[in-house]
């Protein structure tokens, strides 16, 4: 197993690597909550992106991504 410890893709931007760490520690407020409710797009949304990498937290979805594939 690896702990990752650095977050380098977002390094320069503080208002997305404060709420990530804050996540990881599990300290989060709502406000980081929120930040990331913001990011969600449905599958109905123009804004989605089916070729890009998908992360779930469970079987189910990750199945169901694999086959509409």
């Amino acid at each position: 197993m690896m702990e990752l410890k650095t977050i380098m893709r977002q390094k320069d931007d503080k208002r997305v690597v404060q709420p990530l760490n804050r996540i990881r520690t599990g300290s989060q407020t709502t406000d980081d909550i929120a930040l990331l409710q913001m990011r969600i797009v449905n599958r109905s949304n123009q804004c989605y992106l089916s070729d890009i990498l998908h992360v779930f937290t469970t079987n189910q979805p990750t199945n169901e991504q694999n086959e509409a594939c």
